[in-house]
Protein backbone atom coordinates (compact mmCIF):
# COMPACT_ATOMS: atom_id res chain seq x y z
CA UNK A 1 0.00 0.00 0.00
CA UNK A 2 2.85 2.51 1.02
CA UNK A 3 4.86 1.30 -2.27
CA UNK A 4 1.26 2.39 -4.14
CA UNK A 5 1.39 5.59 -2.38
CA UNK A 6 4.45 6.59 -3.13
CA UNK A 7 4.37 6.22 -6.96
CA UNK A 8 1.44 8.15 -7.42
CA UNK A 9 2.83 10.80 -5.29
CA UNK A 10 5.94 10.43 -7.82
CA UNK A 11 3.26 10.03 -10.60
CA UNK A 12 1.27 13.70 -9.59
CA UNK A 13 4.85 15.58 -9.09
CA UNK A 14 6.16 14.55 -12.64
CA UNK A 15 2.07 15.43 -13.92
CA UNK A 16 2.49 18.76 -11.81
CA UNK A 17 5.80 19.64 -13.20
CA UNK A 18 4.97 19.28 -16.77
CA UNK A 19 1.79 21.27 -16.51
CA UNK A 20 3.74 23.66 -14.88
CA UNK A 21 6.48 23.53 -17.92
CA UNK A 22 3.80 23.91 -20.37
CA UNK A 23 1.85 26.41 -18.89
CA UNK A 24 5.17 28.65 -18.48
CA UNK A 25 6.08 27.95 -21.37
CA UNK A 26 3.02 29.52 -22.99
CA UNK A 27 2.36 32.61 -21.03
CA UNK A 28 -0.40 34.33 -19.17
CA UNK A 29 -1.56 36.31 -22.63
CA UNK A 30 -2.01 32.91 -24.53
CA UNK A 31 -3.55 31.22 -21.29
CA UNK A 32 -6.40 33.91 -21.26
CA UNK A 33 -7.56 33.54 -24.58
CA UNK A 34 -8.20 29.93 -23.89
CA UNK A 35 -12.18 31.12 -22.91
CA UNK A 36 -12.00 32.71 -27.03
CA UNK A 37 -11.91 28.99 -28.20
CA UNK A 38 -14.73 27.42 -26.28
CA UNK A 39 -16.97 31.24 -27.37
CA UNK A 40 -16.30 30.60 -31.30
CA UNK A 41 -16.17 26.96 -31.33
CA UNK A 42 -18.14 24.71 -33.89
CA UNK A 43 -20.12 22.54 -31.75
CA UNK A 44 -21.89 20.14 -33.49
CA UNK A 45 -18.46 19.06 -34.42
CA UNK A 46 -17.84 18.31 -30.68
CA UNK A 47 -20.70 15.98 -30.63
CA UNK A 48 -19.48 14.27 -33.28
CA UNK A 49 -15.98 13.81 -31.84
CA UNK A 50 -17.65 13.06 -28.83
CA UNK A 51 -19.80 10.30 -30.76
CA UNK A 52 -16.95 8.43 -32.58
CA UNK A 53 -15.37 7.56 -29.37
CA UNK A 54 -18.16 6.46 -28.09
CA UNK A 55 -18.23 3.82 -30.97
CA UNK A 56 -14.98 3.58 -30.84
CA UNK A 57 -14.64 2.28 -27.16
CA UNK A 58 -17.85 0.44 -27.72
CA UNK A 59 -16.01 -1.66 -30.61
CA UNK A 60 -12.83 -2.59 -28.07
CA UNK A 61 -15.82 -4.16 -26.36
CA UNK A 62 -16.01 -6.66 -29.25
CA UNK A 63 -12.29 -7.42 -29.51
CA UNK A 64 -11.77 -7.66 -25.78
CA UNK A 65 -14.94 -10.09 -25.58
CA UNK A 66 -13.25 -12.58 -28.47
CA UNK A 67 -9.73 -12.29 -26.31
CA UNK A 68 -11.87 -13.13 -23.24
CA UNK A 69 -13.22 -16.50 -25.25
CA UNK A 70 -9.85 -17.76 -26.11
CA UNK A 71 -9.70 -17.92 -22.02
CA UNK A 72 -13.29 -19.59 -22.05
CA UNK A 73 -14.42 -16.56 -19.77
CA UNK A 74 -18.01 -16.55 -20.74
CA UNK A 75 -19.25 -12.86 -20.95
CA UNK A 76 -22.45 -11.43 -22.61
CA UNK A 77 -21.91 -8.52 -25.18
CA UNK A 78 -23.80 -5.84 -22.60
CA UNK A 79 -21.46 -7.62 -19.78
CA UNK A 80 -18.26 -6.46 -21.67
CA UNK A 81 -19.91 -3.22 -22.08
CA UNK A 82 -20.50 -2.46 -19.10
CA UNK A 83 -16.83 -3.09 -17.89
CA UNK A 84 -15.27 -1.66 -20.87
CA UNK A 85 -17.02 1.88 -19.62
CA UNK A 86 -16.41 0.92 -16.03
CA UNK A 87 -12.16 0.16 -17.22
CA UNK A 88 -12.77 3.09 -19.25
CA UNK A 89 -14.38 5.77 -16.16
CA UNK A 90 -11.51 4.67 -13.40
CA UNK A 91 -8.64 5.09 -15.48
CA UNK A 92 -9.35 8.38 -16.26
CA UNK A 93 -10.02 8.86 -12.32
CA UNK A 94 -7.67 5.93 -10.35
CA UNK A 95 -3.95 6.58 -10.20
CA UNK A 96 -1.99 5.79 -13.30
CA UNK A 97 -3.35 4.40 -16.49
CA UNK A 98 -3.92 1.11 -14.96
CA UNK A 99 -6.19 1.19 -12.47
CA UNK A 100 -9.06 0.55 -14.93
CA UNK A 101 -7.42 -2.59 -15.95
CA UNK A 102 -7.26 -3.58 -12.35
CA UNK A 103 -10.80 -3.23 -12.09
CA UNK A 104 -11.75 -5.00 -14.90
CA UNK A 105 -9.63 -7.59 -13.77
CA UNK A 106 -11.37 -7.73 -9.99
CA UNK A 107 -14.54 -7.67 -11.74
CA UNK A 108 -13.89 -10.61 -14.04
CA UNK A 109 -11.95 -12.59 -11.61
CA UNK A 110 -14.95 -12.23 -9.16
CA UNK A 111 -17.25 -13.81 -11.52
CA UNK A 112 -15.27 -16.66 -12.53
CA UNK A 113 -12.50 -16.87 -10.72
CA UNK A 114 -10.34 -17.30 -13.74
CA UNK A 115 -7.59 -14.90 -12.95
CA UNK A 116 -4.97 -16.35 -15.22
CA UNK A 117 -6.99 -16.03 -18.19
CA UNK A 118 -8.53 -12.40 -17.29
CA UNK A 119 -4.87 -10.84 -16.91
CA UNK A 120 -3.72 -12.51 -19.70
CA UNK A 121 -6.69 -11.33 -21.78
CA UNK A 122 -6.55 -7.69 -20.45
CA UNK A 123 -2.58 -7.74 -20.93
CA UNK A 124 -2.83 -8.69 -24.71
CA UNK A 125 -5.61 -6.42 -25.35
CA UNK A 126 -3.57 -3.42 -24.32
CA UNK A 127 -1.03 -4.55 -26.49
CA UNK A 128 -2.39 -5.07 -29.23
CA UNK A 129 -4.17 -1.64 -29.03
CA UNK A 130 -0.91 0.01 -28.89
CA UNK A 131 0.56 -2.33 -31.04
CA UNK A 132 -2.33 -0.94 -33.69
CA UNK A 133 -0.78 2.33 -33.22
CA UNK A 134 2.31 1.08 -35.06
CA UNK A 135 0.79 -0.03 -37.86
CA UNK A 136 -1.08 3.23 -38.78
CA UNK A 137 2.12 5.32 -37.98
CA UNK A 138 4.49 3.21 -40.94
CA UNK A 139 2.29 3.50 -43.58
CA UNK A 140 1.75 7.24 -43.01
CA UNK A 141 5.49 7.62 -42.84
CA UNK A 142 6.29 5.52 -45.74
CA UNK A 143 4.15 7.53 -47.97
CA UNK A 144 4.79 11.36 -46.60
CA UNK A 145 8.58 10.72 -46.13
CA UNK A 146 9.40 13.65 -47.69
CA UNK A 147 8.39 15.96 -45.95
CA UNK A 148 11.53 16.97 -43.57
CA UNK A 149 9.05 16.53 -40.00
CA UNK A 150 7.94 13.24 -41.50
CA UNK A 151 11.97 12.55 -41.95
CA UNK A 152 12.80 13.39 -38.73
CA UNK A 153 10.64 11.18 -36.76
CA UNK A 154 11.05 7.72 -38.82
CA UNK A 155 13.52 6.54 -36.50
CA UNK A 156 11.30 6.66 -33.94
CA UNK A 157 8.88 5.10 -35.70
CA UNK A 158 11.08 2.58 -37.15
CA UNK A 159 12.44 1.51 -33.79
CA UNK A 160 8.85 1.19 -32.20
CA UNK A 161 8.27 -1.26 -35.44
CA UNK A 162 11.37 -3.18 -35.08
CA UNK A 163 10.49 -3.35 -31.04
CA UNK A 164 7.08 -4.90 -31.72
CA UNK A 165 8.79 -6.92 -34.36
CA UNK A 166 11.08 -8.51 -31.79
CA UNK A 167 9.08 -9.20 -29.23
CA UNK A 168 6.41 -10.73 -31.41
CA UNK A 169 8.89 -13.25 -32.49
CA UNK A 170 9.93 -13.81 -28.38
CA UNK A 171 6.00 -14.31 -27.32
CA UNK A 172 5.23 -17.22 -30.14
CA UNK A 173 8.21 -18.71 -29.55
CA UNK A 174 8.18 -18.43 -25.25
CA UNK A 175 9.96 -21.55 -24.08
CA UNK A 176 10.00 -23.02 -20.42
CA UNK A 177 13.39 -21.32 -20.50
CA UNK A 178 15.77 -21.66 -16.85
CA UNK A 179 14.37 -19.02 -15.31
CA UNK A 180 10.93 -19.32 -15.74
CA UNK A 181 11.48 -23.18 -14.40
CA UNK A 182 12.65 -21.78 -11.30
CA UNK A 183 9.88 -19.16 -10.77
CA UNK A 184 7.63 -22.09 -11.20
CA UNK A 185 9.00 -23.50 -8.49
CA UNK A 186 8.52 -20.56 -5.69
CA UNK A 187 6.11 -21.92 -3.32
CA UNK A 188 5.42 -18.94 -0.97
CA UNK A 189 1.95 -17.56 -1.39
CA UNK A 190 1.77 -19.80 -4.54
CA UNK A 191 3.60 -17.19 -6.75
CA UNK A 192 5.07 -20.29 -8.56
CA UNK A 193 1.94 -21.74 -9.51
CA UNK A 194 0.08 -18.35 -10.42
CA UNK A 195 3.33 -17.73 -12.46
CA UNK A 196 2.53 -21.17 -14.43
CA UNK A 197 -1.04 -20.46 -15.02
CA UNK A 198 -0.21 -17.24 -16.57
CA UNK A 199 1.64 -18.82 -18.46
CA UNK A 200 -0.29 -20.87 -19.94
CA UNK A 201 -2.93 -18.49 -20.56
CA UNK A 202 -0.80 -16.88 -22.47
CA UNK A 203 0.15 -19.90 -24.81
CA UNK A 204 -3.27 -19.95 -25.74
CA UNK A 205 -3.01 -17.17 -27.62
CA UNK A 206 0.11 -18.03 -29.42
CA UNK A 207 -2.55 -21.04 -30.96
CA UNK A 208 -5.36 -18.58 -31.31
CA UNK A 209 -3.38 -16.68 -34.47
CA UNK A 210 -6.56 -15.75 -36.05
CA UNK A 211 -8.27 -14.35 -33.27
CA UNK A 212 -5.22 -12.28 -32.24
CA UNK A 213 -5.06 -11.28 -36.52
CA UNK A 214 -8.85 -10.31 -35.66
CA UNK A 215 -7.93 -8.46 -33.16
CA UNK A 216 -5.10 -6.35 -34.23
CA UNK A 217 -7.42 -5.66 -37.22
CA UNK A 218 -9.98 -3.90 -34.75
CA UNK A 219 -7.67 -2.09 -33.32
CA UNK A 220 -6.71 -0.52 -36.49
CA UNK A 221 -10.13 0.61 -36.66
CA UNK A 222 -10.71 1.96 -32.78
CA UNK A 223 -7.49 4.20 -33.63
CA UNK A 224 -8.19 5.49 -36.60
CA UNK A 225 -11.75 6.37 -35.07
CA UNK A 226 -9.56 8.45 -32.56
CA UNK A 227 -7.66 9.82 -34.72
CA UNK A 228 -10.94 11.49 -36.48
CA UNK A 229 -11.71 12.29 -32.94
CA UNK A 230 -9.64 14.72 -32.90
CA UNK A 231 -9.97 15.70 -36.10
CA UNK A 232 -13.30 16.75 -35.44
CA UNK A 233 -12.31 18.23 -32.71
CA UNK A 234 -9.80 20.21 -34.22
CA UNK A 235 -12.53 21.69 -36.51
CA UNK A 236 -14.44 22.08 -33.11
CA UNK A 237 -12.07 25.00 -32.03
CA UNK A 238 -11.40 26.07 -35.71
CA UNK A 239 -7.85 24.91 -36.37
CA UNK A 240 -6.40 23.80 -39.79
CA UNK A 241 -4.76 20.37 -39.08
CA UNK A 242 -3.70 18.66 -42.26
CA UNK A 243 -5.21 15.31 -41.37
CA UNK A 244 -1.73 13.69 -42.65
CA UNK A 245 -0.21 14.87 -39.34
CA UNK A 246 -2.99 13.74 -37.35
CA UNK A 247 -2.49 10.03 -38.50
CA UNK A 248 1.18 10.39 -37.77
CA UNK A 249 0.98 12.31 -34.69
CA UNK A 250 -1.83 10.91 -32.61
CA UNK A 251 -0.62 7.06 -32.67
CA UNK A 252 2.66 8.67 -31.37
CA UNK A 253 1.32 10.72 -29.07
CA UNK A 254 -0.80 7.79 -27.57
CA UNK A 255 2.19 5.25 -27.50
CA UNK A 256 3.76 8.17 -25.24
CA UNK A 257 0.68 9.03 -22.72
CA UNK A 258 0.06 4.63 -21.64
CA UNK A 259 3.86 5.21 -20.11
CA UNK A 260 2.45 5.61 -16.86
CA UNK A 261 4.89 8.38 -15.50
CA UNK A 262 1.63 10.78 -14.40
CA UNK A 263 -1.65 10.30 -13.33
CA UNK A 264 -3.59 9.20 -15.98
CA UNK A 265 -1.44 11.12 -18.91
CA UNK A 266 -2.35 14.27 -17.36
CA UNK A 267 0.85 16.64 -18.60
CA UNK A 268 2.62 14.24 -20.89
CA UNK A 269 -0.58 14.69 -23.03
CA UNK A 270 -0.61 18.07 -23.22
CA UNK A 271 3.20 18.66 -23.63
CA UNK A 272 3.56 15.70 -26.30
CA UNK A 273 0.34 17.51 -28.20
CA UNK A 274 2.35 20.58 -28.11
CA UNK A 275 6.05 19.06 -29.11
CA UNK A 276 4.44 17.69 -32.04
CA UNK A 277 2.06 19.84 -33.57
CA UNK A 278 3.48 22.97 -32.87
CA UNK A 279 6.95 22.85 -31.88
CA UNK A 280 8.31 20.04 -34.22
CA UNK A 281 5.66 20.59 -37.08
CA UNK A 282 4.98 23.98 -36.83
CA UNK A 283 1.37 24.04 -38.48
CA UNK A 284 -0.55 25.34 -35.80
CA UNK A 285 0.88 27.80 -32.57
CA UNK A 286 1.39 26.32 -29.72
CA UNK A 287 -1.71 27.43 -27.56
CA UNK A 288 -3.95 25.50 -30.52
CA UNK A 289 -2.24 22.54 -29.71
CA UNK A 290 -2.88 22.84 -25.77
CA UNK A 291 -6.36 23.70 -26.45
CA UNK A 292 -6.66 20.62 -28.67
CA UNK A 293 -4.96 18.59 -25.66
CA UNK A 294 -7.19 19.70 -23.20
CA UNK A 295 -10.49 19.20 -25.54
CA UNK A 296 -9.44 15.57 -26.17
CA UNK A 297 -9.16 14.64 -22.59
CA UNK A 298 -12.34 15.92 -21.41
CA UNK A 299 -14.31 14.02 -24.32
CA UNK A 300 -12.49 10.89 -22.98
CA UNK A 301 -13.48 11.94 -19.60
CA UNK A 302 -16.66 12.72 -20.78
CA UNK A 303 -17.63 9.50 -22.45
CA UNK A 304 -16.21 7.55 -19.53
CA UNK A 305 -18.58 8.89 -17.15
CA UNK A 306 -21.27 6.14 -18.82
CA UNK A 307 -19.18 3.90 -16.98
CA UNK A 308 -19.40 5.99 -13.73
CA UNK A 309 -23.07 5.67 -14.27
CA UNK A 310 -22.95 1.88 -14.23
CA UNK A 311 -20.78 1.44 -11.45
CA UNK A 312 -23.37 3.88 -9.88
CA UNK A 313 -25.85 1.87 -10.63
CA UNK A 314 -24.78 -1.52 -10.65
CA UNK A 315 -21.90 -1.65 -8.34
CA UNK A 316 -20.36 -5.24 -8.08
CA UNK A 317 -23.33 -6.78 -10.21
CA UNK A 318 -23.17 -6.86 -14.21
CA UNK A 319 -26.40 -7.04 -16.10
CA UNK A 320 -26.49 -10.38 -17.76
Amino acid sequence: MKKNIIFFVIRALVSISLIDFILLNLGKENLQSFPSYLQNASYPFLFIAILFFAVAVTITTIRWKRLLEVQDVKLSFIEAFQLTFIGLFFSNFLPGTLGGDAVKLYYIAKHTRKNAGSLASILIDRVIGMSALIFIAIPVVLLNFRYPVVKNLSPLVFGLFAFFLITSFLFFNLKNTFLLKKLFKIRLFGIGDKIANFKKALVLYRKSKTILAFALSVSVIIQILVIFVCYFLSKFLNLNIPIVYLFLFIPIIQLIVAIPVTVSGIGTREVAFVFFFATTAGIIPKMDAFALSIVFYLVMVATSLIGGVVYLFKGGELKK
